[in-house]
């Protein structure tokens, strides 16, 4: 993580067919109409009270319109009072209901780790999936979500629709985003030096079992049995969860961030 703070500024477009190809799925943005928002600053680790305030008051769909999928929320990277950094959704709009719905969504991520708007498209579920997060059905979709990158996530792409094809590596990757809602706590205390490379190799199978070490130690009790089972449905069990594309993507960028490349 580099120290200091780097902002930018970024013109983010929305277009009315936008496709990004993220293992053979196909990520819609049905935004009607070509629009931009010019000028959002980015700041690469946490925003101060005005910056927050000023983005609010460029993005705030309940004053100005933006386009037909309103920007409604806004995640960013902060820090708490323990000096640990984390993610957290900001609400834009004047409802609290989705907000509350919404807001667990940043426990799938830790704080280390790049949000783009195809990691959200893949845990899209309902219960007939196995959701991790799911939205309650009274509930309109005509709100959008920025990433810190610049990414507009539509809530309707989060949903959903009945009888939709299920690409079945989805199911392995909201499995691993499940393990880490559970453990996003300790995760998210994480620092460079934490996960130690004893061995001086660069496998991603020795990096999974240094990571997962690395999370245990940040609890009060050391857990071993815990550690073997976990490594073991991420890397050894039959159906183990690095079969999927996504899952190993994730993990090669973990494993980029504490080891280097």
């Amino acid at each position: 993580m580099s120290k200091g703070k780097k902002e930018e500024e970024k013109t983010i477009k929305i277009t009315k067919k936008k496709r990004s190809y993220y293992s053979n799925e196909i990520y819609m943005n049905n935004s009607e109409e070509t629009d931009e928002l010019e000028n959002i600053e980015e700041d690469s680790e946490d925003y101060s009270e005005k910056e927050l305030k000023k983005l609010e008051k460029t993005l705030n769909p309940e004053t100005e319109k933006i386009s037909k999928r309103k920007i409604g929320f806004q995640i960013i990277k902060v820090k708490n009072e323990n000096g640990y950094y984390y993610y957290e959704l900001l609400n834009l709009t004047n409802g609290i209901n989705l907000y509350n719905n919404l807001k667990e969504i940043t426990k799938l991520f830790p704080w280390f780790e790049k949000l783009t708007k195809e990691k959200f498209y893949a845990i899209a579920s309902d219960k007939r999936t196995g959701g991790i997060v799911e939205f309650d059905k009274n509930y309109g979709y005509d709100y959008s979500m920025l990433l810190p990158n610049g990414d507009i996530v539509p809530l309707s792409s989060m949903k959903k629709e009945k009888g939709r094809y299920e690409n079945p590596e989805f199911k392995k990757y909201r499995e691993f985003r499940r393990f880490i809602k559970n453990n996003i706590e300790y995760i998210n205390q994480l620092k460079k030096g934490d996960v130690k490379n004893e061995e001086n190799l660069d496998d991603l199978n020795i990096f999974v079992g240094a990571f997962l070490v690395a999370i245990e130690e940040k609890k009060k009790y050391y857990n071993d049995d815990y550690v073997e089972k976990i490594y073991n449905k991420i890397m050894e069990d039959d159906d183990k969860l690095i079969e999927s594309n996504l899952v190993e993507m994730v993990l090669e960028e973990y494993k980029k961030f504490f080891w280097g490349d």
